[in-house]
């Protein structure tokens, strides 16, 4: 499911095929008023639906752990070939990791993949044209340059987008061109950011109750 919309049409699909509320609830992984409140709702398809309070992801018994994160990187890389194969991403030529979550997952899909590794502080380009002397700050220069390659952003959680859309803003002013975003948890459930598509390897789609 990649919304609450969807998640209410599948509820109404159960229903309709004569599911129980605890076996749409089993078939839905959510608990059983979840499952009662989808239901509820799945004729209102003019209600707007209430937005529930933000939700902190905390995952630092991954981020702690060099061998649980390393097993969460090659998760998304695997992830990303299987994009890439089915073209749902171009392949890119770097690897991007947002500063600071981002890095450590970037890193270890750059050597799943062989590809060049980037870091990126993300600003937004009004910010950029006001601070020229400072945009060496955006890419490490450390690190691989993206001028003229196709370029993946990788992200710890989206809640907002915003942050990602100035990385996606960034990277353009760079002369970059940013083929897609992958992200470990993605709260924002959008599809697109800025015109470029967002992959994720687990998604938190808020329900009301």
């Amino acid at each position: 499911m990649k919304s609450l919309r969807e998640l209410i049409e599948k509820a109404k699909e159960l229903r309709d095929k004569g599911l129980s509320t605890e076996e749409i609830a089993n078939a839905l992984n959510v608990q059983k008023d979840t499952a009662i409140w989808l239901v509820l709702h799945a004729e209102r398809e003019k209600e707007r639906i209430p937005i529930v309070g933000d939700i902190y992801v905390d995952w630092s018994n991954i981020g702690k752990d060099p061998v649980r994160l390393k097993y969460v990187g090659k998760v998304m890389a695997h992830l990303l070939e299987e994009l890439i194969n089915s073209g749902e991403i171009e392949e890119p030529d770097v690897i991007a990791g947002m500063e600071t979550g981002g890095v450590p997952l970037a890193l270890q899909i750059s050597e799943e993949l062989k590809k060049e590794f980037a870091i990126i502080r993300p600003r937004h380009s009004s910010e950029i044209k006001e601070k020229q002397k400072q945009i060496t700050g955006i890419i490490n220069p450390t690190f691989a340059t993206v001028k003229n390659k196709k370029v993946l952003i990788v992200s710890d959680v989206i809640t907002t987008g915003i942050t990602v859309q100035h990385a996606i803003e960034s990277l353009r002013d760079l002369e970059a061109r940013p083929i897609g975003v992958i992200v470990f948890v993605d709260k924002k459930c959008s599809d697109e950011l800025n015109g470029i598509p967002v992959k994720y390897l687990l998604r938190l789609i808020q329900v009301s109750r």
